[in-house]
């Protein structure tokens, strides 16, 4: 019995997404970067919705929300 195997083709990327893709892996250099004030953090966190599936980091909403109580 044959059994013929199906592959996923990667879609292909133009040549400015390949260049944004890359740089995505490189991690900023932030220490001259500005801190957030705590009351910019409140205002932005109040915006986000609560059960959806957590970020890169792997913080979810939830905790975000209750520890700037």
């Amino acid at each position: 019995m044959f059994v013929e195997h199906t592959y996923i083709k990667r879609p292909k990327y133009t040549k400015t997404q390949g260049e944004i893709r890359s740089l995505a892996r490189i991690a900023s250099d932030t220490t001259d970067a500005p801190f957030f004030t705590r009351k910019e953090m409140t205002i932005a966190v109040k915006t986000f919705k609560n059960d959806k599936a957590p970020g890169m980091n792997l913080i979810e909403v939830k905790v975000l929300k209750i520890s700037l109580i």
